[in-house]
């Protein structure tokens, strides 16, 4: 360690933390990151300390940030958007995050700006900042981020958080009735169309209609057609088609016995400190969040991560 000057910079600057000399700290931040430009997220753990340390900290740490990106190039200017657009999210300056996320998204390759603006739309999401996460969508569509039907069905999910169903209906109507789209992604735009007249249109043969649409389709399997199954169950219990939905329930039932086995279990996510330290930071600003579980991992939608495999296959 003796031989890296950088490791000196960020021990140097979290003692300067602990004495409050916050100025100085985040000079020695600066320092360290320009020399190990990966090591943003270690950065980012020793900000949000300072943003934490009161109202002034927020603004110290954005001020020193954007003053350091005047005369930056490369990766550490790289580094220096990606903390200042999670950062300005953070405090709230959700207009300063869009543009330096825009900033960001011209100085990398299309697949790590992919990556980047997925990682802002799941932040956005977790911090129920929808138009941003709308703005954004608009953005990787423009940018030819992501396929245009993920994008209308994504932003068919924040429409839907924001309670603006008319909308999502309008956005989910159009993508069935698009050629353009994957088979897959009508798929489950039909799915959603169901869930939308059963729940919240009250329109439970509006609803079995899409659902039985599902289940013709050759593209359905699996579980999105078990799903759809489950759907059309509540849709003739609410109809009153009592008989009819028994009997689904029993093929059902077999059908879940049969597969109950095969149920794909997901990896266990890795621990990063710096969202640890952007979790901890929001809780303190937040009381209110506690009383909701928080997810780690941005809460995108399936069809994003399909999106994610596509711009893996980019030269």
């Amino acid at each position: 360690e003796l031989g890296r000057p950088d490791l000196f910079n960020r021990e140097t600057a979290q003692v300067l933390i602990d004495l409050e000399r916050y100025e100085q700290a985040l000079d020695e931040l600066v320092a360290f990151l320009k020399t190990s430009p990966g090591e943003t997220s270690l950065v980012q753990a020793e900000a949000y300390r300072i943003m934490d340390s009161g109202k002034s900290g927020a603004n110290l740490v954005l001020k020193s940030l954007t003053k350091a990106l005047e005369s930056s190039e490369g990766p550490f200017r790289v580094s220096l958007l990606k903390l200042l657009v999670d950062l300005n999210l953070s405090a709230g300056c959700n207009d300063k995050a869009f543009a330096r996320l825009g900033g960001l998204l011209g100085e990398v390759e299309k697949k790590e700006a992919f990556h980047q603006i997925a990682l802002f739309i799941g932040r956005c999401l977790k911090i129920k900042q929808y138009e941003s996460a709308l703005e954004a969508f608009d953005l990787a569509d423009s940018l030819e981020l992501m396929d245009k039907g993920i994008v209308f069905l994504n932003k068919s999910d924040v429409l839907l958080r924001m309670e603006r169903y008319e909308q999502v209906e309008s956005s989910l109507l159009q993508l069935v009735s698009s050629d353009s789209v994957l088979a897959g992604i009508r798929v489950d735009a039909m799915n959603r169309l169901g869930n939308l007249y059963l729940d919240h249109f009250r329109k439970p043969d509006e609803a079995l209609r899409w659902f039985r649409e599902v289940e013709k389709l050759d593209q359905a399997k699996g579980k999105q057609l078990f799903e759809a199954k489950k759907k059309i169950v509540e849709s003739f219990i609410r109809l009153e088609r009592l008989h009819e939905a028994a009997k689904l329930c029993g093929e059902l039932l077999e059908q879940a016995s049969e597969a109950g086995a095969d149920e794909i279990r997901q990896p266990e996510p890795r621990i990063d400190r710096g969202e640890v330290a952007q979790e901890q930071y929001r809780i303190r600003q937040h009381p209110s969040v506690l009383l909701h579980p928080v997810c780690r991992s941005p809460p995108l939608l399936v069809e994003v991560e399909h999106a994610q495999a596509v711009n893996d296959e980019l030269p």
